[in-house]
Formats: structure tokens, C-alpha cells, sequence
């Protein structure tokens, strides 16, 4: 996979962190990546057409968050689904975009985040990327 794979799809996070930070802004907030201790910020991986990518046990801490999905030029629909940590789906984006952004109230509890790779032209560079909305 070329490297440059993996910058398009860090572009696509940062840019919708930095839309999202722009709209968080006319209310006085503003969107920072997620700071927690033992705690991961971004995940990704290569997946085909139709497979998934799956974390487990992330502690959102308490307060609004932001979960955005974005992937490559071979990635044309991604998913995001947030899920309680009994796999219980909470959340999911259901637009068909290369980019995939979830906003959700966290109260504490262990959480689940899947992307799946709907559809896309070959394998995919994708990323996923927790904030915390301040």
C-alpha cells in the first residue's frame, strides 16, 4: 500500500475534525483530540470491499465526543458504528461518503467502534479518530 494512501486518508479526518471544530466555535467549544490516559486516539488499517475494523473497550470518559472515519481514493462508502460494550449498537452514521462522523454524549461507560468498508475500488487505507468536543 503507497504511503501517500495513508495521508489521503488522514486528510479526510483532519479536514472534518477541523469542518467540526469550525462549527463547534459559534458556540464557544471547540474539538481537541482525545486525551485520556492508556488511551488510543486513532486506528486503522487496510480492509477490502465489505470487511470491518473493530475496537474495543475504549473509555470515552464523560462529555461530548466526536468519532470520524475517513479512507483513501479506493474507499467510496464507510460506516461508522458505535456500540455499547456489550456490542449493542448505539450509534451509526448511515451516510453512503468516503467520510463517516458520529457525534455521541459519553457517560463513562467501556464502548465498541466498528468501521466497515462498504464500498470501495480496491483495499483501503482507513482511519478512525476519537475527539473530545470542549
Amino acid at each position: 500500500m503507497p504511503v501517500k494512501n495513508l495521508d489521503t486518508a488522514t486528510d479526510q479526518v483532519i479536514n472534518a475534525m477541523i469542518r467540526a471544530d469550525d462549527a463547534a466555535k459559534r458556540f464557544s467549544r471547540r474539538v481537541d483530540l482525545r486525551r485520556a490516559p492508556n488511551q488510543w486516539a486513532f486506528f486503522g488499517g487496510v480492509l477490502n470491499k465489505g470487511e470491518n475494523l473493530s475496537v474495543i473497550n475504549l473509555g470515552l470518559g464523560v462529555g461530548d465526543r466526536l468519532i470520524v472515519g475517513g479512507g483513501d481514493n479506493f474507499a467510496r462508502t464507510l460506516h461508522l458504528e458505535l456500540d455499547d460494550n456489550s456490542g449493542r449498537v448505539l450509534k451509526r452514521d448511515p451516510k453512503n461518503s468516503p467520510v463517516s462522523v458520529l457525534d455521541y454524549g459519553a457517560t463513562g461507560n467501556l464502548h465498541g467502534l466498528r468501521i466497515h468498508n462498504t464500498d470501495a475500488t480496491g483495499p483501503a487505507v482507513v482511519l478512525m479518530g476519537l475527539f473530545d468536543i470542549r
